[in-house]
């Protein structure tokens, strides 16, 4: 997912406040729940990005649902974006945070797509390769549909392995 540009000033905030509480790890924890929720759960999506749900109701989902479940300042955070019109944003400003706490850790964020499964030790192989002595963070998404190899992003680079490309350049080189 993209990050808004208009969520980076909100992203920086809860940044700020995470950093001088010296809770980023829990901060960042709680975005990374609330991107899942987002984008697993098509009714809660739904809600916070209605406009015709009054404030009123949405502050009080976002208490019952949250309250004891993540960080005091998460919460009063997302009771900030109701407040600010901002909360359909959740996902975007989330993203922003993770972005921000990995900066400051020197942490690259890495999505490894591969066509089945691959053990903890293949990738962090594949990781190493390219990114070295690095730290990194690895997502690994399975996607049947790119046959075989793999798709690494990271950095704002991709590095396409996968057999579905290599098939569709050779396709395109035989028309052409």
């Amino acid at each position: 997912m993209a990050i808004e540009k208009n969520s980076i000033p909100y992203a920086k905030a809860l940044f700020s406040l995470a950093t001088d509480k010296k809770n980023t790890a829990q901060v960042k924890a709680d975005a990374m729940a609330l991107i899942a929720i987002v984008k697993n759960n098509a009714d809660f999506k739904d809600i916070i990005k209605n406009p015709t749900v009054s404030n009123t109701t949405k502050a009080d989902l976002i208490q019952k649902l949250f309250s004891g479940k993540i960080q005091v300042e998460t919460l009063n955070f997302l009771q900030l974006l109701i407040k600010k019109g901002r909360l359909g944003q959740l996902a975007s400003i989330c993203e922003a945070i993770i972005f921000l706490v990995n900066q400051a850790e020197n942490l690259t964020q890495v999505k490894l797509t591969t066509a089945t499964a691959v053990s903890d030790n293949e990738k962090s192989q594949i990781a190493s390769k390219f990114l070295g002595d690095r730290k990194y963070e690895i997502e690994n998404v399975v996607n049947p549909s790119i046959v075989g190899g793999f798709v690494l992003e990271f950095d704002n680079k991709i590095l396409d392995n996968s057999i579905s490309t290599q098939l569709q350049t050779l396709k395109n080189n035989l028309i052409n």
